[in-house]
């Protein structure tokens, strides 16, 4: 290979590298103002959020974009958090009113969210994504499910750099 060859691959990836942090920083900054504005005492305010459930379907898209595969560590664990969190209120304002998951028929097993190509249900996400690749128990207290009785939100995102704070404080 020529030195221009391996300038322009290196150039390549680090452009990708970056437009990719980019996008996955962009990612988190708006979860984290979604969860600010739409989140309160740990219960999201679905009445406001059925008026502006674009906002919400912004973020799944902008999460849509992100490769699974390419995430690693705190970075997997903050990212599949927040994003199962959203699937989950996506749900539940798709049905909106409604007083609980549990009447909703498949709730849990619809599959509606893609991830490269793949679609994935909310079980699917769960138990054959995110608890296979992060092994993290504390995960069953960051994973909401929508009902009452489930832990709580919190209104902010859950952050790569703070990662271990935020679950251990749950």
């Amino acid at each position: 290979y020529s030195m221009r060859q391996i300038s322009l691959v290196v150039l390549f990836l680090f452009t990708f590298s970056s437009l990719w942090s980019q996008d996955l920083t962009s990612f988190f900054n708006d979860s984290d103002d979604f969860f600010e504005k739409y989140v309160s005492d740990g219960l999201v305010n679905y009445k406001a959020l059925d008026k502006d459930a674009y906002y919400l379907d912004q973020l799944l898209n902008q999460a849509s974009k992100v490769s699974l595969d390419a995430l690693q560590g705190d970075t997997y664990k903050a990212f599949a958090i927040n994003t199962y969190n959203l699937m989950v209120i996506k749900s539940l304002v798709d049905a909106y009113p409604t007083t609980s998951p549990m009447k909703i028929d498949g709730f849990f097993d619809k599959a509606f969210m893609s991830f490269n190509g793949e679609k994935f249900s909310l079980n699917t996400f769960e138990k054959e994504d995110i608890f296979v690749k992060a092994k993290d128990a504390r995960l069953h207290f960051a994973l909401v499910c929508g009902a009452m009785g489930c832990p709580k939100l919190l209104p902010n995102a859950y952050r790569p750099e703070r990662l271990d704070q935020q679950l251990d404080s749950k």
